[in-house]
């Protein structure tokens, strides 16, 4: 069969798009609670937690080429190459979030005379369940990246299949976090470990029925996602004849053939860099808001719901934008706008020329902002990941592979790569910088505490900033892309 060169049908781009439930539920769980659920509500020491997530995020992010190289060369005429791992990844990605939020009794008791449960059984419970998890999440993200680059060719087009799964993305995954502020961790409770009243979040009592939902959520978006793309196999292309066999050592040589592409180069440094600043304000928010900003989760949940509106805004508006100024400016000034708007309240809070806590206006401000912010991310996700559709292509030109799987694995890898990175400096930067203690209360912490939490996030957004000019680097246009796909057409009829 022939490759579909035209237009997508809308129900093709919402089912490709429904898969980011998946995704959003693990991730939106682990990257905004578990931080704080292990650090605040359990007892694990900060520098610990941010090991922890070291260890599951960059463990995972060496088996990212891996499972793009296999993958690339799955042979199925009735699943193709990238649904068997849709339909195969979701049932243990949903066990593993579920496992991570329930750790047993007994490592949660506190010895006579402690005030902490024991820090490595604890540990070990939290790196175990999320290294497996983030693996299994790795056998799913890879496969439907690679999906949505294979489902068109055409320029334009391939900015709308990836707007699609943006605005599915960037709505899943703040209405996560909105659901669970909203009704899970409304209010205050007692906490069985020390018999205080806390703050919903700090509760782990609180997080089992939301582990469960967000587990059977991930399940449906999946499988539903590669259900109803099932249809499009048969234009998809099958592992070319010239692809050798997979090896380990293959997947090297792959990814540093990727790499021989220079613009290929500079959007990964820029993303490893944007990833420093996305993996630190991932790592902390939920702590920032408790601590920082001091809001009640009736006051939190509204940053989901205006971070939605910012995503879904961003990544709708992409497309239009793309046909008025192409992907590269876009992403420039998109990725420069977050680096300046992201810090921005905490370097005025620093100056004083921000509300102090309480204010009325301060949730007002910190809302508008955050929409800013989410636009701008919007933008760059859509454009960053059509320009590596389009480098997929002009890598098939010159190599005559087409391995959609290794150019997303490797931007997986390196976002992996870095956000590990700035998770375990945000717990060692937490625990001996900022000098933050387990179980705090908000409201009760020392200024100069407050103080250096909020330079580490002005600190860490130094890395978008610096990912802008990688992204200026980049040199495809849509005139050379054109040229590809017109190349491309004749050697795929001489062949």
């Amino acid at each position: 069969m022939g490759r579909d060169l035209g237009k997508l049908h809308f129900s093709t781009k919402v089912a490709y798009g429904f898969g980011q439930l998946g995704e959003a539920l693990f991730l939106g769980l682990t990257l905004a609670f578990v931080p704080i659920f292990y650090n605040q509500a359990v007892g694990l020491s900060a520098d610990l937690v941010g090991i922890a997530l070291f260890i599951g995020i960059f463990s995972d992010a060496i088996s990212d080429p891996l499972i793009g190289s296999i993958s690339d060369r799955w042979r199925s005429k009735r699943f193709g190459r990238r649904h068997p791992f849709l339909f195969v990844s979701a049932p243990p990605l949903a066990l593993c979030l579920y496992m991570l939020f329930q750790p047993p009794a007994e490592l949660l008791a506190v010895s006579d005379g402690a005030t902490l449960p024991d820090q490595w059984p604890l540990f070990f419970w939290m790196a175990g369940w999320l290294l497996l998890g983030r693996f299994f999440l790795t056998l799913y993200i890879v496969p439907h990246l690679a999906l949505g680059a294979e489902l068109s060719t055409d320029y334009d087009e391939r900015a709308s299949v990836y707007s699609y799964n943006a605005m599915f993305g960037f709505f899943f995954g703040p209405m996560v976090a909105f659901v669970a502020w909203t009704w899970f961790f409304a209010g205050e409770s007692l906490r069985v470990s020390d018999g205080a009243m806390v703050a919903g979040q700090l509760n782990p009592a609180n997080y089992e029925n939301i582990a469960i939902l967000s587990a059977v959520g991930i399940i449906l978006g999946i499988w539903i996602c590669a259900a109803f793309t099932l249809r499009q196999v048969k234009n998809l292309p099958q592992p070319p004849d010239n692809l050798p066999p997979f090896r380990f050592t293959t997947v090297f040589v792959e990814v540093y053939g990727a790499f021989r592409n220079r613009s290929y180069v500079m959007l990964m440094v820029g993303f490893f860099c944007l990833s420093m600043t996305l993996g630190h304000a991932e790592s902390t928010n939920t702590i920032m808001f408790t601590f920082y900003w001091e809001f009640q989760p009736s006051e939190i949940r509204w940053f989901s719901f205006f971070q939605t509106a910012g995503f879904v805004l961003g990544a709708f508006m992409a497309p239009f934008l793309v046909r008025r100024i192409q992907k590269r400016p876009l992403v420039v000034i998109s990725v420069l706008g977050y680096g300046i708007v992201h810090p921005a309240p905490y370097i005025l809070r620093m100056m004083g020329l921000w509300p102090e806590n309480g204010d009325e206006l301060l949730l007002p401000f910190l809302l508008a902002w955050t929409v800013i912010a989410t636009w701008c991310l919007a933008s760059l996700n859509v454009c960053v990941m059509s320009m590596l559709a389009d480098l997929v292509d002009e890598h098939e030109l010159t190599s005559g592979r087409r391995q959609e799987g290794v150019f997303y694995s490797a931007r997986v890898f390196f976002a992996k790569a870095s956000n590990s990175v700035a998770s375990f400096l945000a717990g060692i930067t937490l625990a001996y910088y900022a000098d933050l203690p387990a179980n705090s209360i908000p409201g009760e912490l020392d200024d100069d505490i407050l103080f250096r939490m909020g330079f580490l996030v002005v600190l860490f957004s130094i890395g978008a900033v610096i990912a802008g000019w990688f992204y200026s680097r980049y040199k495809l246009d849509k005139t050379r892309v054109t040229e590809i796909q017109a190349e491309l057409a004749i050697a795929r009829e001489s062949s």
